[in-house]
């Protein structure tokens, strides 16, 4: 059962999310860069220090507490064509 709601939850993030891979945003206010959306878990590479990663089960992904930089993310929607 937590296999297929780890899939479930990665289609929906997929869907849903309007972060792109390569995107910088704060976890819980920890300064975090998405590196990958699989079909179980979601990878984030965290930029405190110690430069470590962070691996989510797509089931937890709506517990976590994203923020968007805006000022990256409107860059990145100009570079965008």
């Amino acid at each position: 059962r937590t296999t297929i709601q780890n899939v479930v939850a990665g289609v929906l993030f997929k869907r849903g999310a309007e972060l792109q891979l390569d995107q910088t945003v704060l976890i819980s206010k920890r300064k975090a860069r998405l590196v990958r959306v699989g079909t179980l878990k979601t990878v984030f590479y965290m930029d405190n220090g110690n430069q470590s990663k962070m691996i989510v089960p797509n089931s937890q992904l709506v517990t976590l507490t994203l923020e968007v930089l805006l000022e990256e993310h409107l860059a990145e929607e100009r570079r965008s064509p």
